[in-house]
């Protein structure tokens, strides 16, 4: 996981920030945000972020979602449309991997 300090705080905004407004700052979000995301869905499909059984249930209603976001020959305006908030895929997978990157990012102090 390579990961900025800066794309860890767009994630982290992204997480604590209600939801009426998260569309909105999902929308204004820049290219480094959305790698950020999709290197988070790459690192779930991967299995280096540990995940409940009642996690994996909710996030495989959205693996094909999951997949191209991972998939690196998507263009990054599709990966945009995709993270906009309809389902609820962030809401499963921004703050599971959080928890795994704050730790590595800060434990690496």
């Amino acid at each position: 996981m390579t990961l900025s300090k800066e794309q860890l705080q767009q994630l982290e905004l992204i997480n604590i920030c209600p939801q009426k407004f998260r569309k909105e700052i999902l929308k204004s979000i820049n290219e480094e945000g959305i790698k950020a995301i999709c290197e988070c869905c790459l690192n779930v499909l991967h299995g280096n972020i540990p995940l409940t059984e009642k996690q994996k249930g909710s996030l495989s209603k959205h693996k094909r979602k999951l997949r191209t976001l991972a998939e690196r020959k998507v263009a990054l305006s599709k990966k945009r449309k995709l993270v906009l908030p309809k389902g609820g895929v962030l809401n499963i997978l921004i703050p599971t991997a959080l928890s795994v990157l704050s730790e590595l990012f800060h434990g690496a102090r």
